[in-house]
């Protein structure tokens, strides 16, 4: 029963991104309403966020099913298969995409979220929320969003003590302001 566990914290907010070859020729935000995208797909949000953007937010995203990994989406998108990928997780892709990006192989085009990416923004990287329309579809768009707040979650199992309990707060949050522990992470 989840209900009976004891939440710790989250370690981090996340958003999720949209990045692009030349060949998606998406060259202004507003091109992901007007243009045709292929969109690698595997598994999770990365087959999810794209099609909620195309019902919700009336993208033209078009997947492509069946890669095993986002690993294999990049690749794809390397070959020419797909014009890129989506509901990629920014947390994960500034690491596993970084020569990608030094390689100027692809763009990052949108950052998905209820609130704008800090490092996203310095990059100048559009906000999906600034490019929806107010109305049912956005309102739901940012209901489905709002589990971003919860990312890497981490819970005690039910019957912790609450003296224990109180102790593992205390050290997850200390542990997440800790900067020897912080400079590891990055």
């Amino acid at each position: 029963d989840m209900m009976k566990f004891n939440w710790l914290g989250s370690m981090s907010t996340t958003s999720t991104i949209c990045a692009f070859t030349k060949a998606a020729q998406v060259e202004k935000p507003s091109d992901i309403f007007t243009k045709d995208v292929i969109i690698g797909t595997s598994s999770g949000s990365t087959a999810m966020i794209p099609a909620i953007l195309t019902s919700l937010a009336k993208t033209r995203f078009r997947g492509v099913k069946g890669y095993d990994s986002t690993n294999n989406v990049l690749l794809a998108m390397e070959r020419g298969e797909v014009h890129g990928v989506c509901g990629w997780g920014w947390d994960s892709a500034k690491v596993q995409a970084r020569s990608y990006l030094e390689n100027n192989a692809f763009k990052i085009s949108l950052d998905i979220a209820n609130e704008p990416n800090a490092d996203l923004k310095k990059m100048g990287v559009p906000f999906i929320m600034d490019l929806v329309k107010e109305g049912e579809d956005k309102s739901a768009l940012q209901l489905i969003l709002s589990t971003q707040v919860y990312n890497r979650p981490f819970a005690a199992p039910p019957g912790v003590p609450s003296d224990r309990l109180e102790a593992l707060r205390s050290a997850f949050e200390k542990t997440l302001k800790d900067s020897a522990f912080l400079a590891d992470a990055v």
